[in-house]
């Protein structure tokens, strides 16, 4: 029964260890707003909006029909917008549990 004990105590260490060790980089969901110009036909993250040179052909989606349609990031920024710096796995469920925020909610909106 000891040993028992033991085996599992080291294998929640080791669980608890690596959820801190093993890095994972988020992505946003498919279900992110997003801007679109028809015109380019390129999309725009909200955070980049401002900086984007965009036509008055601008429509709201969300992420999944941009790519769908084929259109492209706008910039680098938009590119860029759509990760979150690489964090441990633990995090990822941190938020799924809603312990800390991360870069969208679950219905896609920006934070």
């Amino acid at each position: 029964m000891k040993r028992i004990r033991i085996i599992i105590g080291i294998g929640v260490f080791v669980l608890f260890l690596s959820s801190f060790l093993i890095q994972t980089t988020p992505k946003a969901p498919m279900n992110a707003r997003m801007i679109v110009d028809h015109t380019y036909g390129v999309y725009i993250s909200p955070p980049c909006f401002n900086d984007a040179e965009v036509t008055n052909y601008l429509e709201e989606t969300t992420l999944g029909r941009a790519i769908e349609t084929g259109y492209e990031p706008e910039s680098i920024c938009t590119e860029n917008s759509l990760t979150a710096e690489n964090q441990p796995w633990i995090y990822n469920v941190f938020e799924l549990i809603g312990f800390i925020q991360g870069k969208w909610d679950r219905d896609g909106e920006w934070k």
